[in-house]
């Protein structure tokens, strides 16, 4: 719940900020209308392209902490300034370097040739067909590169302290450097300490962590961003009230998981699960606010600057909203869908699908799939465990037809494997065959799939092949006794 509030409704009120009243439509119609109508064709052409869809992830990924250093860059400003200190065009240089650094550590780090650097990304793009694609940048270069990072961030946050020293007590400044040191807490430690610190003495920023890690930073900056919107809100709006902005901005950053995936799902069958669907969304939607926010938050903007730099109400006339009401009825109705998709989803896999797996209790199973699939997220990785417990029971016909619905959902090497397994127990040795080499096409690596293949390849006569395929699934898990006893079979003359 606390994400869905933190980071929903942070991507919705930048929405309601936009899009709720004419004026500001018709001010920021360059944004509300051409740049939301590119970033959601790119989000669209995505799912159906999937080398599109990694560059658009690689994008996200890479934009993800410059969105929140500028946060942390602007609301800093803010601070510092209402409680007095005197910020010169040189002192804003430093201040905006002492911010821009530590995301230059993070990606310096993130987009380095060793895939290691994957772990600072926010999410995991594993068992999607899409990938994460880094620049690549050499050792030789990114070593360096970080270390003279590092010492170019000491430098200005020395210059950013002399500069402010003496210009107000530490008790004002205060609020300001908590968001120097947000900065450095998000973006440099984590790259600092991979540096320098063993990775089992990392704790909140060992590898392991990484993703979870900067989950909360995440829920950190929605948190941020709230406080600051609803304050700009209740001034710019007389009369609203926080509970009830941040309810609708909830409904509206939301809304984009609840008609849209009902449409989408059934269309991507065959080609896209429903975690890349649901990768892509998160993407869309984030891209969509990124680009939003560094137009309409600008200091220089008159309105902006007189509620937040000075705290005082806006003196002009009342904002009246206007348009096509069943267009917000129909947003509001699909967030609605959205928030109760994003609590039954998950509860569904947890309640229904593993505790099913966990008591073999087929039925509890069956029902949450049906359910999953109401809410569009049928998932292939689901149905394949259904199919493995099906065919645990005997149920040949119905764990087929489970594997195919995986296979329909999306092609992988877990229900082809099974499916050859299936093939192979009824005596079907081509069938089998056939169905190995579809997984092993999918994921050449696979150990059961290579170890099922050469098994099948044995029995078909077809030592060569079989002992080509038995040694490469040894290499892989050469703990695998079972795997050691087939090659062994296959090695006899």
């Amino acid at each position: 719940m606390i994400l869905l509030v933190c980071m929903n409704a942070h991507l919705g009120a930048t929405m309601v900020r936009i899009y709720e009243n004419a004026e500001d439509r018709r001010h920021y119609a360059f944004f509300a209308i051409y740049v939301s109508l590119t970033v959601a064709a790119v989000g669209l052409a995505s799912l159906f392209l999937p080398h599109v869809g990694s560059i658009f992830l690689t994008f996200y990924l890479s934009l993800v902490p410059w969105h929140f250093t500028g946060q942390n860059y602007g609301v800093a400003l803010i601070l510092l300034r209402r409680h007095g200190v005197e910020i010169d065009p040189a002192l804003k240089r430093y201040i905006y370097a002492a911010f821009s650094l530590p995301f230059a550590l993070w990606i310096l780090a993130l987009h380095g040739a060793r895939p290691a650097g994957v772990e600072f990304a926010l999410v995991d793009t594993v068992g999607t067909q899409f990938k994460f694609m880094p620049i690549g940048i050499p050792g030789s270069i990114q070593g360096p590169a970080i270390i003279a990072a590092i010492l170019a961030y000491l430098w200005v946050l020395g210059e950013c302290f002399l500069r402010i020293r003496g210009q107000v007590s530490f008790r004002e400044v205060f609020p300001g450097a908590v968001l120097f040191f947000s900065q450095a807490l998000w973006f440099a430690v984590p790259v600092v300490a991979r540096i320098f610190i063993a990775p089992e003495r990392m704790g909140p920023f060992s590898p392991g962590s990484a993703s979870f890690t900067f989950l909360w930073v995440a829920v950190m900056h929605g948190i941020q961003y709230l406080w600051i919107t609803s304050y700009y809100i209740k001034r710019e709006r007389p009369g609203t009230k926080a509970p009830q902005f941040i309810a609708k901005a909830m409904l509206m950053g939301t809304a984009i998981y609840g008609i849209p995936v009902l449409v989408l799902a059934p269309l991507l069958t065959g080609r896209v699960s429903f975690g890349g669907l649901e990768l892509i969304l998160v993407a869309t939607i984030s891209v969509h606010h990124f680009l939003i926010d560094g137009a309409i938050w600008k200091l220089r903007n008159t309105r902006v600057a007189t509620i937040l730099l000075r705290g005082a109400k806006e003196n002009g006339p009342a904002v009246t909203t206007s348009g096509r009401h069943w267009v917000k009825a129909l947003v509001l109705a699909s967030g609605v869908l959205g928030i109760a998709f994003t609590l039954l989803g998950p509860a569904e896999r947890r309640y229904g699908v593993e505790h099913g797996l966990e008591d073999g209790n087929l039925e509890r199973i069956q029902a949450a799939t049906k359910r999953l699939r109401w809410m569009g997220r049928d998932d292939s990785g689901v149905r394949a465990q259904l199919g493995y417990l099906l065919a645990q029971q005997s149920d040949t016909e119905g764990a087929l037809r489970e594997f195919e619905r995986s296979n329909a959902l999306e092609p992988n090497a877990l229900a082809w494997t099974n499916i050859g397994a299936l093939h192979e127990r009824k005596g079907k040795i081509g069938a089998a065959l056939s169905a190995y080499d579809t997984a092993l096409a999918l994921e050449p690596d696979n150990i059961d799939a290579l170890h099922y293949a050469g098994r099948a390849s044995l029995k078909a006569g077809r030592r060569d092949t079989a002992r080509k395929h038995l040694e490469r699934a040894v290499s892989l898990a050469p703990d695998r006794g079972d795997i050691r006893t087939t090659l062994a079979g296959a090695s006899e003359s």
